[in-house]
């Protein structure tokens, strides 16, 4: 049976590598440009307000997406006067399973 060992080192150089942050900005940047696309518009504030970053965070690049203006949680998971419309979770569901999501 063969063995294999993880090259632990070369692991960490490889999720903090300028092309794994290429990576995460191109992927961030497609749910971000999709959630523009679906998000609904009255004044065009919170579409606006949808940006994608890119951050170092334990050992690794990640990709997010965010909305800013402050109706952003009242749109993605509604109120009693709004419909929920998940623009930010529908679109990381369209660009496809290359994505990860986690919320805070």
């Amino acid at each position: 049976m063969a063995r294999f060992r993880v090259n632990t080192p070369g692991v960490k150089r490889l999720y903090t590598s300028p092309d794994m942050r290429r990576w995460a900005s191109t992927e961030a940047d497609k749910v971000a440009r999709e959630a523009k696309r679906i998000a609904p518009v009255r004044t065009g504030a919170y579409r606006r307000s949808i940006s994608p970053t890119v951050v170092l965070e334990d050992g690794r690049w990640i990709g997010r997406v965010n909305a800013f203006d402050f109706k952003a949680l009242w749109v993605e998971f509604g109120t009693n006067g709004i419909r929920k419309s998940r623009v930010l979770g529908s679109a990381l569901d369209t660009v496809g399973p290359t994505s990860k999501v986690t919320a805070r």
